[in-house]
């Protein structure tokens, strides 16, 4: 028995298949920018820090505030305009890029919560060793980000990069002085190397993939 199809419907079907697996290259271009600049900027925040402290420690306080907060509103400023800027390319997204993207945000939104309660808790005790335990938090939130963006995507240099992240969270919380102990400078050169690794360089490669199949 033969059943007759309309047009209308099939193409409908198809429209929304392809809404399913649409990957929606200037999505991933846009969160390739962030990522890597946020690898970018505040891996270069750490290996100054850590060349500074090692030899230049007594530079005036200004200097330290300008380090330690320009890269935030630096990047701040990027991330304000990544978006304004691919608004007007915006389309539907495939459900597996509305995935990655929750998953990113939803990983964003607890770093922001972490900085919170390290910072409280380090303030609270006078300890400010506490804070060194929010970059390790943070990594292995990253390991977790990575893990379930591998699991959409099936691809090895997520995995790759997954497997980084936990390993940098292992090594970082190594590298965490006891209390009372002298800051050992190796922590800001070792988080530097992660950020330029693991987050730098995924970025980079989200945007030349984006290109890619755009």
């Amino acid at each position: 028995m033969m059943t007759n199809i309309n047009p209308k419907t099939l193409a409908d079907d198809l429209a929304f298949i392809r809404t399913l697996v649409d990957e929606h290259p200037m999505a991933y271009k846009s969160m390739g920018i962030i990522y890597a600049a946020a690898g970018l900027i505040y891996g270069f925040q750490c290996f100054a820090n850590w060349a500074l402290v090692k030899w230049y420690a007594d530079l005036p306080t200004i200097f330290w505030l300008v380090l330690g907060f320009g890269p935030t509103v630096l990047f701040l400023a990027i991330n304000f305009w990544v978006p304004m800027r691919s608004k007007a390319d915006a389309r539907q997204k495939g459900i597996a890029t509305r995935a990655i993207v929750a998953v990113f945000a939803g990983v964003g939104i607890a770093n922001a919560v972490m900085a919170v309660v390290f910072g409280l808790a380090a303030y609270q005790r006078g300890d400010s060793s506490l804070w060194l335990f929010f970059p390790v938090v943070v990594c292995a939130f990253q390991g977790a980000v990575w893990c379930a963006v591998a699991m959409i995507q099936r691809r090895t240099w997520m995995w790759v990069t997954a497997i980084g992240w936990f390993v940098g969270s292992f090594g970082l919380s190594l590298s965490v002085p006891e209390i009372g102990a002298p800051f050992d400078t190796n922590y800001l050169l070792a988080l530097g190397l992660i950020m330029f690794a693991l987050m730098g360089l995924p970025g980079i490669i989200m945007m030349r993939s984006a290109d890619k199949t755009a």
